[in-house]
């Protein structure tokens, strides 16, 4: 089933006037994004994070197929991803998620291809599960797989904790038992942190901006601007429950007004939003100081360690927690790690989450923070995982980190005046020069230490290097 048949399953889309101006090659057929060229729909696209200027024909080009330069793999669609969290893919059943994400599977990254695989298994069986239904039926083997990696790195940061100065071990013994804690699934004091609480809703606003729909946005608006008026505590955790400070007059106001967002919230468009329910829930025992259950989370335990391990004089022995406690599996790199993050989020974060790092990405290669220009010179095809990933790293660092980029990059070319023979350069009013652009800036990027030389043979005559 091709791209425009999981449209037609959407609704979105149901007769496509270009239809029979689509002629597929022999190396493409019946792959979405992989078709020639045909005009692409008005574009409504995710956000690209920090936006890269003067990229709307850059961003067009991803309707044709067009490659990561970091995977070699090709990207997903902004605009068709926009158009499935619009349609609430993610709130129907698994059977309908298979039908419409199979197309493009081989686009997902490594993790998220995998839990995929599941997800087509399961629904066999169980065709009208919910994608929050397949997590919970996951987790608990997961769960076990991630405590076996999870384990003998901690076993490796406690062994390294005697070498810490009395203070600081006590902090870091003070960690680790509530991390155990948190392993077993026993309940701790989590102090309430106004900072936390509304980067959380940001995120939480981010994810239904993507959505697009207006209701639900105004919504969010009205939640983040009655949380400005909770009065700050200083932020941290308390890992025992009789240390806990309670202040009752600035408590008692952050209770009030976590309850009023919580009345609006109960009346809203997005009453049903899971991720909002926990978030206000949790909110209200955190205020009160009342011990919760709070799964693990790899980067707070890194942030809480470094917060520990950033007062010692010894800087080396700081490095060395850094360096093992960033062995601990991400979701990136473990299905364990993914479905366990996944486990308390609703079937609509799940589904954008297995998707997104996947989509497409306008990425700098010379990063904005280096001085780097904001024009296409300047640009190339990625994802929002790669984009991530990479930072503000500069090319010749990155590629010493990640050298696939070089062959990534070699096969984003091929794809690209492959496209342009096809005439969708000449449709999107982007210019073909790019191809060219693009391969000597990464030559230049990459320094002397690779001497790259991008194969440009294919490259039709009216565009040879000179």
């Amino acid at each position: 089933m091709g791209y425009f048949n999981s449209m037609k399953i959407l609704g979105i889309g149901l007769e496509n006037p270009y239809r029979n101006k689509i002629q597929k090659t022999n190396n493409y057929a019946g792959q979405y994004g992989r078709q020639t060229v045909t005009r692409p729909y008005a574009l409504d696209s995710v956000s690209f994070g920090r936006v890269a200027e003067n990229a709307e024909a850059m961003r067009r080009m991803f309707k044709y197929g067009v490659i990561d330069i970091n995977t070699g793999q090709y990207c997903i669609d902004p605009e068709w991803f926009t158009k499935i969290l619009q349609n609430g893919l993610f709130n129907r059943s698994i059977q309908s998620i298979v039908k419409v994400i199979k197309p493009i599977s081989d686009r997902l990254h490594k993790v998220e291809a995998e839990l995929f695989a599941k997800i087509e298994e399961i629904s066999k069986v169980n065709p009208l599960y919910r994608l929050d239904n397949v997590i919970q039926m996951l987790a608990p083997k997961a769960q076990r797989e991630l405590r076996n990696i999870q384990r003998p790195i901690f076993d490796k940061l406690k062994s390294l904790s005697y070498k810490l100065p009395p203070e600081q071990k006590a902090a870091f013994d003070e960690l680790m038992a509530k991390t155990e804690n948190q392993l077993e699934n026993k309940p701790i004091t989590y102090k309430f942190s106004k900072k936390e609480f509304r980067y959380k809703l940001e995120r939480i606003s981010q994810d239904i901006k993507r959505r697009g729909i207006n209701d639900e946005i105004k919504t969010m608006t009205k939640l983040i601007n009655m949380s400005e008026r909770i009065p700050y505590t200083p932020s941290g955790r308390n890992f025992s429950h009789k240390k806990a400070k309670f202040n009752p007059d600035k408590s008692i106001i952050q209770a009030n007004m976590i309850r009023q967002m919580d009345n609006y919230f109960s009346r809203s468009v997005l009453k049903d939003d899971k991720s909002l329910k926990d978030l206000l829930s949790d909110a209200k025992m955190q205020i009160f100081n009342i011990p919760m259950v709070i799964p693990f989370a790899r980067k707070t335990f890194r942030h809480e360690l470094q917060t520990i391990t950033d007062t010692l004089k010894d800087k080396k022995l700081a490095r060395e927690f850094s360096r093992i406690s960033k062995e601990l599996p991400t979701a990136e790199q473990e299905v364990s790690a993914f479905v366990m993050k996944s486990s308390n989020y609703s079937s609509v974060k799940i589904g954008h989450d297995l998707l997104y790092g996947s989509v497409g990405d306008i990425d700098h290669l010379e990063p904005w923070s280096h001085g780097g220009a904001d024009s296409p010179e300047n640009y190339a095809f990625t994802t929002h995982c790669s984009n991530e990933k990479r930072g503000n790293k500069v090319i010749s660092r990155w590629l010493k980190e990640n050298p696939e980029t070089i062959e990534g990059s070699q096969k984003s070319i091929d794809r690209l005046i492959e496209l342009y023979r096809q005439g969708a350069f000449a449709k999107e009013e982007f210019s073909p020069w790019y191809i060219i652009n693009f391969a000597r800036r990464m030559e230049k990027l990459a320094g002397k230490e690779y001497d790259l030389h991008f194969d440009l043979g294919v490259l039709p005559q009216e565009l040879k290097r000179k």
